[in-house]
């Protein structure tokens, strides 16, 4: 009986290291495609007029038209320029701007003190501008614009 319990104890132990082992294994493939990624054109940016800054993610917490503190404006130009308008004030800042990476979803923006800031597109249609970037917690903070005009 006691010869019984102790091949029964090895046989359980040996299953138990058996399936925590398996853990540390690759995943199997699924064999599924992920959704493409979207192209982003000039177009999609200059379309608008002016793009309003109506809703921020960060950590988080979504922030709301004008409780966005420093909530402002963008005007993309077809000449790579782009204007930033606080909307407490109108104070105006000039800047410039890219798209780069293969699917054109990195925005470069590089403001009216030379400072490049780049940002991931995330959408940009005839009515919504998202883009996004990494904070310092490694999370992903969103600034969600609203086509004005």
């Amino acid at each position: 009986m006691m010869r019984f319990r102790f091949i029964l104890l090895v046989v359980l132990l040996s299953g138990m290291l058996g399936t925590l082992s398996s853990c540390e294994k690759e995943p199997l493939d699924c064999g599924c495609t992920p959704p493409p990624r979207p192209t982003f054109t000039s177009a999609q940016l200059t379309q608008a007029t002016t793009w309003r800054l109506d809703e921020m993610v960060a950590d988080g917490n979504t922030t709301r038209t004008e409780s966005i503190k420093d909530r402002f404006s963008l005007a993309f130009k077809a000449d790579g320029t782009y204007t930033q308008t606080l909307l407490a004030d109108n104070t105006v800042f000039q800047g410039t701007w890219t798209l780069t990476d293969a699917f054109y979803s990195t925005l470069n923006l590089t403001d009216h003190k030379g400072a490049l800031q780049q940002y991931s597109l995330a959408r940009a249609d005839d009515q919504i501008l998202t883009y996004g970037h990494l904070n310092k917690d490694n999370k992903w903070d969103y600034y969600i614009f609203t086509f004005v005009k």
